[in-house]
């Protein structure tokens, strides 16, 4: 705000008996102001008695102004003429005119040049020839020509505060002769005191952001308590701006932690979001210099779920729905694009989702396949949907990496896949092609006695309850009895074929996916709905039927899933009827009963494929094809969903057949399995478009991203009393290597040996170590083989890795398997961080992977990470705890001096030292299956090492 306050002065002259008074009326132009000027007088008189026409001159006294300010840095005191330059009679129209240019009262007073002129003489004033400020009193003051009523006169500038008032005098002069005529002469002038406009600057840095998108930088001044600052947000490759950190000119007062900058100060504009925009300005400062620093984030790529969330082309009625998903009446599906693409799921249309969560929207892909890369879904306006997904363990794309399509989201986050083949080495398979694991028929068929079991209504269950074979259901409570409850799910004690090859087979073979368990969606569920169709069947010209028959095998029963997708009013759900005993969810270290997952995989339902574009075949169109039906794949394939028990009494579960509808076939049928998983919330793809030739690319959970949390939610106890969690698998960065890893008593350890030789990449030899995935800076250490008969590419053995050379040379042995990994010296598992023979400083760095470290020791040492495994602080040999057991300990001994021994053993390193020369480690005999936590040895010898999560 302008604090602006003013003063009327107001000039009178009478001549022959003149009388000039000088008054001040107040005037103050802001609501609240700190600037004041005040008055020791009102008024001045000057009376000027000519005597001849050589004129008479007579000064005023002075009227003297006080200024002061106390929160602006200074101000402006000028004077303007109110409505003219002279002094006016208003009686006679008479006028006193101004003098026009400074004289000094010595000439003004002596030359009867100046008669019938006045002019003003203020105490200080602005000397626009020499460029500065004078005092204006003693013998060398001028009086000073009328102010102007449209440019004010500057009397004085401040730069500092003074709550003390400056004093200022301003008094007048004016000559007149006897031919003036007498009376009063007038005029009023205005005194004006303004703040000074406090200078600033602002200066943008870039922080290593593109300079050509910074905002310009300023250099002004204001009158304002505050400036904005440009809410234009800079850019650096890869990163993301998350906002302006204040600093100055020597220090940008950031600090840097995993290339995520943070602010110790006033953070503006945080995020770019265009808050936080105003500086305030020190008004107490003569200037105000800011320096703004730009804060970069490593940019995170939006989640899979977020991407398909953007192409959403928003709902589908239930009536836009059924047009889409009934098979067309011609030969082949060749046009219907018009629906094709990405819609969000209506619960208020289709049910509340029996997904974990809802906290998510739902979206699902339908419609037609556009071309052989993937394309999908034009709609006839170029607009594409991919939908493709490569897990893909180590960056590089090979053909036995698992390609997937995008079905839906879920209501947790997660994104839903179909397998779609592998990696042919160029694109993702054709469907057409590779459209399955395997060939098999659903039910269980027992031995070879029960050649009936087809008839057993059992079998369309995805576990089932199979102590006896059941061709009937009487009531409708024996429902529950056959399937099991929402009460009582127990009675599903058998698997499927089809889920027994899943678990069993596929999902944990060389070519199957378990190493990704720890980043599929552990609540994802999949529904075997076996409620009854309770409505009468009329639309495929069948007899109306009640769902429930007292009779024999020869009676038609109807599941729930038939009634939503076969009937004329297709009505697809994604709700689950009976939630507790058919919905399947994956529960760690499960048998897989009940309605348990073994793993988080299943299959897809009849209600899932509906929404994906798959259409039932009706009299008119039996014979029609829907071959680019999104979900279309040239052969039969299993869907998780039960059909019904038909009038033969035969089990039937849903297919989709292979031209591409929704049909059904005999649970002793043998048909395609095309398994189904949900990559958890939040999971990106690390490259990739998602089309078939550049699938969007999904790595396994690294070692180095896995945080506390993630250890906890991956592989928790899930209940388990004994602190144990599951077993998964992860990668580690640097070499692509993969590792099990188990929670043991709230710790996250790795249950296999490190094998690590240096990052991918390393010359023969050496072990270069990365800065970014590591827990050392960048460094290169020749390797020297622990056995004297060398070992691999490594430096001959001699004396650098003996008794006296062992403490400052990185000493290795390979034994080339996952079981017994490496051996390291300390020197090397300390990546040369740990040297010669006097230190006893405990390990902070260490080959292990980001995030994880040594671990500490001895047992007997009360939070160090041996007790914790252990169990207790007792010294002596211990019998296995759980803690001990999931530790997975293998007996491989240890090199000493050149030689291997000790085989019945295993050691492992810790980071704590013992005395100058050795450190802690633990001891295991395979003998007697005992652990010693509290042993110590040399730094030069040969022991293993395992990681645990850092906290």
């Amino acid at each position: 705000m302008v604090y602006k306050t003013t003063r009327y002065l107001l000039l009178m002259a009478v001549c022959s008996f003149c009388l000039c008074f000088l008054a001040f009326n107040d005037s103050v132009y802001a609501t609240e102001s700190s600037l004041a000027i005040a008055f020791d007088t009102n008024s001045a008189t000057l009376n000027i008695m000519p005597s001849s026409s050589e004129g008479s001159f007579v000064s005023s006294n002075n009227i003297t102004i006080g200024a002061s300010t106390t929160n602006y840095t200074g101000y402006k005191l000028s004077i303007t003429a109110s409505n003219s330059t002279n002094l006016v009679n208003s009686v006679n129209n008479s006028n006193i005119t101004s003098i026009s240019s400074a004289i000094t009262e010595n000439t003004f007073s002596t030359s009867s040049n100046y008669n019938n002129m006045w002019g003003y003489k203020p105490s200080k004033y602005y000397d626009s020839v020499n460029e500065q400020f004078v005092t204006n009193t003693g013998n060398n003051a001028v009086y000073l020509p009328s102010p102007s009523t449209s440019t004010a006169s500057i009397i004085d500038q401040t730069n500092v505060a003074n709550s003390t008032a400056n004093n200022y005098t301003v008094s007048i002069g004016a000559r007149a002769n006897i031919n003036t005529p007498t009376g009063t002469y007038t005029n009023t002038f205005v005194i004006t005191a303004i703040a000074n406009a406090i200078p600033y600057t602002i200066t943008y840095n870039a922080n290593g952001g593109d300079t050509s998108s910074l905002p310009a930088n300023e250099n002004t001044a204001t009158y304002a308590s505050t400036v904005n600052i440009s809410s234009t947000i800079p850019t650096k490759a890869d990163f993301t701006f998350t906002g302006w950190c204040a600093g100055t000119s020597s220090a940008s007062n950031i600090t840097t932690t995993n290339d995520i900058d943070s602010c110790s100060t006033t953070i503006y504009n945080p995020n770019g979001d265009g808050t936080n925009l105003s500086i305030a300005i020190d008004q107490t400062s003569a200037s105000n210099d800011i320096y703004l620093y730009a804060m970069w984030e490593t940019m995170t790529p939006p989640s899979l779920y977020d991407t398909v969330a953007s192409m959403s082309k928003g709902t589908q009625t239930a009536a836009e729905l059924q047009a889409t998903i009934t098979v067309p009446t011609s030969a082949d599906r060749t046009e219907d694009t018009s629906n094709s693409g990405v819609y969000e799921y209506d619960p208020t249309v289709f049910g509340i989702s029996s997904d974990a969560s809802n906290d998510y929207k739902i979206y699902y892909y339908r419609g037609v396949l556009e071309n052989s890369v993937g394309s999908y879904g034009s709609d006839g306006s170029a607009v594409t949907y991919p939908n493709y997904v490569i897990l893909d363990a180590n960056g590089t794309k090979e053909t036995t990496d698992t390609c997937w399509r995008i079905v839906r989201t879920t209501g947790s986050g997660g994104v839903k896949m179909i397998y779609n083949g592998k990696w042919t080495g160029s694109t993702c398979a054709n469907a057409t092609t590779d459209a399955q694991v395997t060939t098999l028929a659903f039910g269980l068929k027992g031995n070879s006695a029960q050649s009936t079991w087809k008839y057993n209504i059992n079998r369309v269950g995805y576990t089932f309850n199979n102590s006896s074979d059941i061709q009937d259901i009487t009531t409708a409570t024996s429902v529950d009895t056959v399937f099991g409850s929402n009460a009582n799910p127990s009675l599903n004690n058998a698997r499927s074929n089809i889920k027994t090859y899943i678990e069993d087979t596929w999902y944990t073979s060389a070519n199957g996916i378990s190493a990704y368990t720890s980043i599929l969606e552990a609540s994802a569920g999949y529904c075997n709905d076996r409620t009854a169709y309770s409505d009468a069947i009329t639309s495929t010209g069948l007899e109306t039927i009640p769902p429930y028959r007292t009779s024999s095998s020869g009676q038609t029963m109807y599941f729930g899933a038939y009634g939503r997708n076969m009937n004329s009013a297709k009505t697809p759900s994604l709700n689950c009827p009976r939630s507790t005993v058919d919905l399947y969810r994956y529960v760690a270290n499960s048998t897989g009963l009940s309605n348990e997952l073994k793993y988080p995989v299943a299959l897809l339902t009849a209600d899932e494929a509906s929404f994906a574009g798959s259409g039932s075949t009706t009299a008119t169109n039996g014979s029609a094809y829907n071959r680019k039906s999104y979900l279309y794949s040239g052969s039969y394939f299993w869907l998780l969903s039960p059909y019904y028990r038909n009038s033969s009494g035969i089990a039937e579960g849903f297919i989709l057949n292979s031209i591409g509808y929704l049909i059904y076939g005999n649970v002793d049928g043998a048909y395609g399995v095309r398994p189904a998983i949900s990559l958890k919330s939040g999971t990106t793809a690390t490259s990739g478009s998602g089309t078939a030739i550049d699938p969007w690319v999904v790595n396994p959970l690294y070692m180095q991203d896995m945080t506390n949390a993630d250890c906890q939610v991956n592989v928790g106890t899930n209940g388990n009393a004994t602190g144990i969690g599951d077993e998964i698998t992860v990668y580690d960065k640097r070499d692509e290597k993969d590792y099990t890893v188990k929670l043991i008593n709230g710790q996250c350890w790795m249950t296999q040996n490190l094998r690590y030789l240096g990052d991918t990449g390393s010359a023969a030899g050496t072990m270069t170590i990365g800065n970014n995935n590591s827990n050392v800076e960048s460094k290169s250490i020749t390797l020297y083989s622990l056995n004297s008969s060398n070992n691999g590419n490594f430096g001959a053995y001699s004396s650098h890795c003996d008794s006296t050379n062992g403490y400052d040379y990185a000493c290795v042995y390979d034994s080339g398997n996952t079981s017994t990994g490496v051996w390291y010296n300390f020197y090397a598992a300390s990546a040369g961080t740990i040297s010669g023979s006097s230190d006893s400083t405990a390990t902070t760095s260490d080959i292990c992977p980001a995030g994880w470290h040594l671990p500490s020791g001895p047992n007997t040492a009360a939070n160090t990470d041996y007790n914790k495994l252990f169990g207790n602080t007792t010294s002596d040999w211990q019998n296995p705890t759980a803690g001990l057991t999931a530790f997975s300990a293998v007996a491989g001994g240890n090199y000493l001096n050149g030689s291997f021994g000790y085989s019945v053993r295993g050691y492992w390193w810790s980071a704590t030292a013992r005395n100058t020369k050795s450190r802690y480690c633990m001891n295991y005999y395979s003998g007697s299956g005992d652990f010693l936590g509290d042993a110590s040895s040399n730094r030069y010898s040969g022991y293993f090492v395992r990681c645990v999560r850092s906290s």
